[in-house]
């Protein structure tokens, strides 16, 4: 990496940015190593396949995620965009473009929304809070970046001493982070029922004492 892109990421990220690449990281492996843990302890059944498909797709998104916060690709989208915008003699009006592109993006979120309660409505709910999650934060960083006037402000403007944009995006990776612990933790204690059931089986029959 050059000097000048060493300076460019540095610059641009916060600190709160840092603790935010910090945490993607973390939950990405979280879900990769649940995934791994998923693929051990459920055997070779079909749910087995798709739970574990699902966390090891998660966490490969969250390291992607990961890589558009440290490299500031948001920013450097807002950056050519008001660039191509003042170049073009379309600044001015470019809140209508702004509007245009949320309104699809809302449209879109809600297809997601239904497409997930469809697809997911049969799964285990640590699964399903996991896929909410996973879709409300690409959501958010898809509305943050459009940039719209009402949202930068709702956002980045202080409440007190803190601003949204610090709570939402962190809290969002870590309901992700808790539901892949917690997704780890019930496959652990249902294989251990299941072994405790069939030896207390084995025991009754006579043939294990």
């Amino acid at each position: 990496m050059s000097s000048e892109v060493e300076n460019y990421v540095i610059g641009r990220l916060t600190a709160f940015g840092v603790v935010d690449v910090l945490l993607y990281c973390l939950v990405a492996g979280l879900c990769i190593h649940t995934a791994r843990r998923c693929s051990a302890l459920r055997g070779t059944s079909s749910t087995r396949s798709l739970d574990s498909r699902f966390w090891l797709i998660t966490g490969i998104t969250l390291a992607l995620l990961a890589l558009w916060k440290a490299f500031d690709v948001e920013g450097v989208l807002q950056d050519a965009a008001r660039l191509e915008a003042a170049e073009g003699a379309w600044y001015e009006g470019r809140r209508g473009l702004q509007t245009m592109i949320a309104s699809l993006g809302l449209l879109a979120g809600f297809g997601v929304i239904i497409g997930h309660f469809v697809w997911f409505r049969e799964r285990q709910p640590l699964v399903r809070l996991a896929s909410a999650g996973l879709a409300l934060l690409i959501g958010f960083i898809g509305v943050r970046t459009i940039s719209l006037h009402i949202v930068d402000r709702i956002l980045y403007d202080p409440i007190g001493p803190i601003r949204l944009n610090w709570i939402i995006e962190p809290a969002l990776v870590l309901l992700i982070g808790y539901a892949a612990v917690a997704f780890r933790i019930w496959m652990e204690n249902r294989k251990n029922e299941a072994r405790s059931k069939h030896r207390y089986k084995r025991d009754d029959s006579g043939r294990r004492l």
